[in-house]
């Protein structure tokens, strides 16, 4: 527990650092800041994660509430946005599966390497320990979680293959697979919730692919568009008040 809060500090410091430094909506689009904080931010705060046991569900909550708070602050959002509508805007997905992915990936790494490498016999001596002892496995660690993450998003023929054949994806076809997979997984449970609740009815019209919102897309292509943006809110706020004007004098 004391791991994740100073992970949930580390990485609200380091965004906020970024935000003090010009990171931010009113400066720049938010697609760019969601690179800035992905590539800055996580790799800073997460570091590690490849190793991190099986964390409990208060912890994980702990990381999304953050990851919440920050995906708000990068688009400009209000703060009581509901979380299923903020993360599809920048087409983030949960901060859980951003774990399990960079795990899938240093798994594909393991397997990868020399059948001399230390890391390598280590992993297939505890995964024969796993399957076939029928003894405690919590002292295991990455073992039984990657067998767990492999199970979640159906990946699990891919290891037992490399377990029979000794052949695995090299690691650009593994990143691609991985990425597939845990794409098509979140945003299956986010359609699931959203279908199930009324207060998406009218977002569903709006927002209807799991992918930057076009207004950021847009922007990010038409820089100018901005200012013109700009200009045409402060004329259209000018008219306002002067149509307010003309009807007080009448």
């Amino acid at each position: 527990m004391e791991r994740t809060i100073d992970i949930n500090r580390t990485l609200r410091a380091t965004v906020i650092s970024l935000i003090r430094l010009g990171v931010h909506p009113a400066i720049l689009n938010p697609i760019v800041c969601s690179k800035f904080v992905k590539q800055v931010c996580y790799p800073k705060a997460l570091y590690g994660c490849e190793l991190w046991g099986i964390l409990t569900s208060t912890e994980w909550l702990m990381l999304e509430r953050t990851q919440h708070y920050i995906c708000k602050n990068i688009q400009g959002l209000p703060r009581r946005t509901r979380n299923d509508m903020c993360l599809p805007m920048i087409g983030w997905f949960s901060i859980e599966s951003y774990v399990d992915e960079k795990k899938l990936l240093f798994l594909g790494q393991i397997c990868n390497l020399p059948c001399e490498s230390v890391s390598f016999r280590i992993l297939i001596r505890r995964v024969n320990d796993f399957k076939y002892n029928d003894g405690s496995h919590s002292n295991l660690g990455f073992t039984v979680d990657i067998m767990y993450i492999l199970q979640k998003y159906d990946l699990s023929t891919y290891f037992d293959d490399f377990c029979e054949t000794g052949l695995f994806p090299s690691p650009l076809v593994w990143k691609s697979i991985v990425k597939t997979a845990v794409a098509a997984f979140e945003i299956f449970i986010w359609t699931r919730r959203i279908n199930i609740d009324d207060d998406f009815v009218a977002f569903k019209t709006i927002k209807k692919a799991y992918a930057p919102h076009s207004a950021w897309t847009i922007a990010l292509k038409h820089p100018n568009l901005r200012k013109k943006s700009t200009l045409f809110d402060f004329c259209l706020l000018f008219s306002k008040r002067q149509w307010q004007w003309t009807i007080h004098a009448l």
